[in-house]
């Protein structure tokens, strides 16, 4: 019964989204910000802010089933780790300590490389407690 009742109100919020014309990205939490009476989609995850060459980007964590990835907007660049971060028992207990420096590490590149809102390297590597990883766009 809870489900049914879950999967309803879902519904509806999708529904009066629809209806107010905001947008809702795909990131399974929802709420409703009562003060303004909008409906405001919020990020599953880690999530932070880094400027690469002058322009502000927001990025959050990204999950495939048991991988990982970032994605970076404006622009939704949207990178995949690997190896998978799992590998490492360092990551299941420090997950933002690793995408900060992910982040970090990205900022750093994107600003040398003179990265733009359309043109982002299409391999980034980053180390991460000693460990080499190569994001690829997904």
């Amino acid at each position: 019964m809870k489900k049914r009742i879950v999967g309803l109100s879902v519904t509806v919020v999708f529904g009066l989204s629809s209806i107010i014309g905001v947008n809702l990205v795909n990131t399974g939490h929802i709420s409703l910000e009562n003060a303004l009476g909008v409906v405001q989609a919020k990020a599953a995850g880690i999530s932070g802010a880094v400027k690469i060459n002058g322009t502000s980007y927001k990025w959050s964590e990204t999950s495939w089933g048991k991988n990982r990835g970032m994605t970076f907007n404006p622009g939704s660049h949207v990178y995949q780790f690997s190896p998978n971060p799992h590998n490492d028992p360092w990551y299941n207990k420090n997950q933002t300590k690793f995408y900060k420096s992910a982040a970090s590490q990205i900022e750093e590149q994107g600003s040398e490389g003179k990265w733009t809102k359309d043109s982002w390297s299409s391999q980034i590597k980053v180390n991460i407690n000693g460990i080499d990883y190569t994001l690829a766009p997904r």
